[in-house]
């Protein structure tokens, strides 16, 4: 096993929250996610490449259609909410409940996969949204219901990118280094797109009839200055590319059971950091909440722990 792999990713993803809030709202979302993805899609395409010759693989025309789905389903549309959701909720918020989208996908593989839920995953599934829901604490919640919705489907949209995933990839020799970077390519390319038809007259005029005026004339370098590019710069080659990169290399070097501990962790570090970094209050029952999901993660990681025991046991 190779811990440090681990602990590099869980720190760095943890830290995201943190880091989009010190840029003060410099940054459009969807800009934010253009400059980050494309500076990580150039830090993973060496290790992609790598790959690729080792598996002496060549991709094709159906590979590149995958790849662009792919993109749009994680960057242009769960990116895009998950960045837009930290200017609605406090940034240890949009953190933990982002982690939702380790138990959404369990359920999303339950029924289109071959990987079916336990009894005992399915009881720490329910044990987690019930944290999560102590968490927002409907009834007395301070913060913005449109940002839970916001945080919610790109928890949900990103669990689907996950599923499109496992489904479309399968049966190929590449593995996630190839999926996410041609992925990202992909992703950016799209949100070019979408940011030119944002300075046409008639999307311009059709954004602000529907009440998406955010998304009119998005930039691309505006907002960019020496202020800001140290913070900008972390999110771009830390946080994204050497923290998916170390996510890689620890589901490449651990047992499942081991690498998941990148997400399992998150829901604690991120409220820590955003304590330390932003002075984010940390509310009784949010303690009680992140409690809850850190104990169903547990749970879920131990048993996943004793599957991988008995596959080895019967190899």
């Amino acid at each position: 096993m190779n811990l440090i792999y681990v602990f590099v990713a869980a720190f760095l993803f943890s830290s995201m929250e943190v880091a989009i809030k010190l840029t003060g709202g410099a940054f459009h979302p969807v800009q934010l996610n253009l400059i980050r993805f494309f500076v990580a899609a150039l830090i993973l395409f060496p290790i992609s490449e790598r790959e690729l010759k080792k598996t002496h693989y060549k991709i094709n025309g159906k590979d590149y259609i995958h790849f662009a789905l792919s993109g749009f389903l994680c960057i242009v549309v769960s990116m895009t909410f998950y960045t837009l959701s930290v200017s609605f909720l406090d940034a240890h918020v949009a953190g933990i409940l982002f982690c939702s989208n380790t138990f959404f996908s369990m359920i999303l593989a339950h029924f289109f996969t071959s990987e079916k839920i336990s009894r005992r995953t399915f009881y720490s599934v329910l044990l987690s949204f019930a944290g999560f829901l102590i968490l927002v604490n409907p009834l007395h919640f301070k913060g913005s219901f449109l940002g839970v919705i916001i945080i919610s489907i790109s928890a949900l949209t990103f669990s689907l990118y996950a599923l499109v995933g496992k489904i479309l990839y399968k049966d190929k020799p590449f593995k996630a280094p190839t999926i996410t970077s041609h992925s990202f390519f992909f992703g950016v390319a799209e949100l070019l797109i979408l940011i030119g038809l944002s300075h046409t007259a008639p999307a311009a005029t059709f954004l602000n009839s529907i009440g998406l005026d955010l998304f009119i004339d998005i930039p691309i370098f505006t907002g960019i200055n020496r202020d800001n590019i140290l913070i900008l710069l972390y999110i771009c080659i830390f946080v994204t590319g050497i923290g998916f990169a170390s996510h890689f290399f620890a589901v490449e070097k651990n047992p499942v059971s081991i690498s998941s501990l990148v997400f399992a962790v998150k829901p604690v570090l991120s409220p820590i950091m955003a304590a330390i970094f932003l002075g984010d209050i940390i509310y009784p029952h949010e303690v009680v909440g992140i409690v809850m999901i850190s104990v169903a993660s547990s749970f879920i990681f131990m048993e996943q722990s004793v599957k991988e025991k008995r596959v080895k046991a019967h190899l």
